[in-house]
């Protein structure tokens, strides 16, 4: 990474923002994408033990890809009707690899969910991160192609290669490097994945 970016960013960002997203203008940007409530939401949905209903955790998956602003209003209805496509078999499969990812073996759980989306037409960078991020937000990334191409590159991250077709390598490398990014600037410009990404754009001039 290129920790002298970094710094500059984060020295510009708190200039313009003192207390970081703790600001007002940054506090009401944040009302729109009801983190909390959709976090809140969604730990509860999508815990371990609501699994044992495959119909009625396929409808909760819905619902956390379809409240989440930050997946396009394109995605949203035709991840809507993928899912209620398909047959109860399917249904049951598709809340199996999202268990995997969220409670289980991570890695097999993202790569086999890819390859269940792909299949629809919807193995799409958003709507697979949006699942681990409104779990654990602190952890896991967000990922929205044109930001993290941005980020990359703006910050010089090496060892990552971006395909359109999420896969497991390339989101376990893109987590690493935020989180050690995050090691490197204060709390109050990264409280959570989502808002780190938020600030990283903003240094590279491109929010």
């Amino acid at each position: 990474m290129d920790i002298e970016r970094l710094r500059r960013a984060e020295a510009a960002f708190m200039e313009r923002y003192p207390g970081g997203f703790e600001h007002p203008e940054m506090i009401e940007r944040g009302r729109g994408h009801r983190i909390g409530r959709l976090v809140e939401r969604a730990r509860t949905v999508l815990a371990p033990e609501r699994f044992d209903d495959s119909e009625r955790m396929a409808e909760d998956i819905i619902k956390t890809v379809t409240s989440s602003s930050m997946v396009s209003i394109y995605e949203k209805p035709a991840f809507r009707d993928l899912v209620r496509s398909l047959t109860a078999k399917e249904r049951a499969r598709l809340c199996s690899h999202v268990f995997q990812l969220l409670h289980g073996d991570a890695e097999s759980g993202f790569d086999d969910l890819s390859a269940f989306l792909a299949a629809g037409k919807m193995a799409k960078w958003t709507v697979m991160t949006v699942f681990p991020f409104y779990t654990k937000p602190k952890e896991e990334p967000f990922i929205k192609p044109t930001t993290a191409k941005e980020i990359i590159a703006f910050y010089k991250l090496e060892g990552l290669s971006y395909r359109p077709r999420p896969y497991w390598e390339f989101y376990s490398g893109y987590r690493g490097e935020l989180k050690a990014m995050m090691e490197q600037v204060s709390p109050l410009v990264a409280p959570d994945m989502g808002s780190f990404s938020a600030f990283l754009m903003i240094g590279a001039g491109a929010w």
